[in-house]
């Protein structure tokens, strides 16, 4: 009996034994489980912040790039060549001219640079059709090419942002390859107005996807800022008849989040987020998300072998703790790794990313100086030019005073003479521009009789109005005395009155009056030749300092003579209107106060 009742008290003993034994192990492994989740936690923390900013400088990247090959391409004069070439562009693709195939292996260069990842590339025009489509990097013929593409999401954006940007549409699906797409298209500079054409190009969802899945790190989403929506799971390939992205809400709290980036938990996932980079003219408004599983805390799941083990053998309590801070060292090192790699990455894309910068910049700079260069060449010749046009007259007029020709050589003489001064004039106009756009000009003000000015004017271009069969009329009033240039003022009325004769046919009719209403001086000229549109108007009005653009335009009855009288009458503090009767003829009038001149020089 007396070993019977010793084996409770025994059991009570080993008990407490074993209980005053597991109860500071106990205490330790729960306070080992703390330290480890938190250690756990933090670092897939800083690997998901690392993933995030890994994967948002990717995208960032592409989106840079594309801008400058978009703005590269754009200034390729193959596309400028098509327009200046001869016939309508309808006609120059359907013949495959050779501006047309040249338009086709500027855009079939494009999949080179975007190997794989290029959808399409196109050359739009600002009425709709397309002149040239490249798909996969073979060029279409013309039969498809597209009639309207008025009515793509790019369209109207990329017109509106206008030259030297480039607008990057939201995703849509090609109409051509059927992928979901990213457009980035501008407009083409410098083509002959009133044209306006477009570069555009599609980057496929897809190759986006793939570059993020190459990151190798957790599970990455391209999150749509504003509403939530999962545009790309790295995990899942976009097809080409499946919706974009995943059709879930998981990330729906994150619509319009406020913070560049942050940490939060959403349904059991630790999600790091960072706003994806964007310029102005970009449609997409992205966060990169990376996710993965919270780490959970559970003491008898994960240390169930190790509290079996100190409950058995005590004196290894030592070891399994050194084991298990050990093994926690090797995971902080290889974090350490990984975050120094990714930051080493992300450090070289932005580097890239600057350079490419700079290298834009130094390029803007030298076009530039290539600029300032022109126009310093163009008055450099312009004011060479007029000492042997000068020499030139003077020699005629003596030759013509000195008698002894016949009639047949005088006429001949005095065709040499109006040439002459025609070139005069012309240079003269030429160095005015350049004097204009480096705000060099200088008024000489003095007494004007704008009467005697306009008589003058009248009478040295009757000669060329009589030999063209053109009635030439002069009505002028008695006119108040002006303040001004006499022979800047005189140079607006020789201008009018040359582009009224030359765009007058024969037997027409040439109209000039000088009135005077409401303190301000009048002067119109008026012909029946060629009118100009209201559309042209504004358009002249827009940009007619702009005298290189003047010119290609070659509206009739404008090109640089209109842009030299628009800016002497500024220059006197006056205005310059045109009228239209009907399509047939055209009025203009420079309209000049006598009294409070504005001293200015339009530049």
């Amino acid at each position: 009996m007396s070993r019977v009742s010793g084996l409770p008290q025994m059991a009570r003993v080993f008990s407490l034994v074993l209980l005053v034994g597991l109860l500071p192990l106990a205490i330790g492994a729960a306070a080992i489980q703390r330290q480890s989740t938190r250690s756990d936690k933090r670092e897939l923390d800083r690997a998901l912040v690392a993933d995030a900013h890994s994967g948002s400088a990717d995208l960032a990247a592409y989106f840079e790039r594309a801008r400058a090959v978009a703005l590269l391409t754009a200034v390729n004069p193959v596309f400028r060549d098509f327009y200046t070439a001869p016939g309508t562009p309808q006609a120059k693709t359907r013949t495959a001219a050779p501006a047309y195939r040249r338009l086709n292996a500027a855009l079939a260069y494009l999949e080179r640079l975007y190997p794989t990842a290029l959808g399409e590339a196109s050359f739009i025009d600002h009425r709709g059709f397309e002149n040239a489509l490249v798909v996969h990097g073979h060029p279409a013929g013309p039969a498809d090419l597209s009639p309207d593409e008025s009515v793509n999401p790019f369209f109207h954006p990329t017109f509106a942002v206008g030259v030297g940007k480039v607008y990057q549409a939201s995703p849509y699906v090609s109409p051509d390859t059927h992928e979901w797409a990213i457009s980035n298209s501008t407009v083409v500079p410098g083509l002959p107005a009133p044209t306006t054409a477009m570069v555009h190009f599609d980057i496929s969802i897809e190759s986006l996807r793939e570059a993020l899945a190459r990151e190798q790190g957790h599970h990455l989403f391209v999150v749509d800022r504003p509403s939530g929506a999962i545009i790309v799971d790295s995990k899942l390939r976009q097809k080409n008849s499946a919706r974009l992205g995943r059709s879930d809400r998981r990330f729906a709290p994150l619509a319009s989040v406020s913070p560049e980036q942050g940490l939060v938990t959403i349904h059991g996932m630790r999600i790091a987020y960072v706003h994806v980079a964007r310029a102005d003219a970009n449609a997409n408004d992205w966060l990169l998300v990376a996710a993965a599983p919270s780490v959970h805390s559970s003491l008898l799941g994960l240390n169930r072998a190790t509290l079996v083990v100190l409950a058995l053998l005590l004196v290894l309590v030592g070891l399994a703790v050194a084991y298990r801070w050990g093994r926690l060292n090797d995971v902080l090192s290889e974090r350490d790794v990984d975050l120094r790699e990714s930051e080493h990455r992300y450090r070289s894309l932005f580097e890239e990313a600057e350079s490419g910068r700079r290298l834009l910049a130094e390029q803007n700079d030298r076009l530039l100086e290539l600029d300032d260069l022109k126009d310093e060449f163009v008055a450099s010749v312009s004011h060479e030019l007029r000492t042997p046009l000068t020499s030139i007259s003077g020699y005629l007029e003596l030759v013509l005073e000195a008698g002894k020709l016949s009639d047949e050589q005088e006429q001949f003489l005095a065709v040499v003479g109006r040439n002459a001064d025609r070139l005069l004039r012309l240079v003269g106009d030429l160095l005015f521009v350049a004097q204009l756009k480096s705000s060099t000009v200088v008024l000489e003000r003095s007494p004007v009789d704008l009467a005697e000015l306009v008589d003058s004017a009248v009478q040295s271009v009757a000669l060329v109005a009589q030999d063209r069969g053109i009635e030439l009329t002069l009505a002028c009033d008695a006119l108040s005395p002006l303040e001004g240039d006499a022979g800047r003022l005189g140079q607006v009325i020789d201008n009018l009155l040359t582009n009224a004769l030359k765009f007058t046919p024969p037997g027409g009719r040439v109209e000039v009056r000088a009135s005077e209403r409401d303190n301000n001086v009048r002067v119109e000229v008026r012909d029946t030749g060629k009118g100009i549109s209201a559309e042209d108007q504004r358009h002249l009005f827009e940009r007619f300092f702009r005298t290189s653009e003047a010119q290609t335009e070659a509206i009739q009855g404008t090109g640089l003579g209109l842009s030299i009288v628009v800016a002497i009458v500024e220059a006197h503090g006056g205005s310059v209107e045109v009228e239209s009767e009907l399509g047939v003829g055209t009025t203009f009038t420079i309209v000049i106060p006598t009294v409070g001149v504005v001293h200015k020089v339009a530049a």
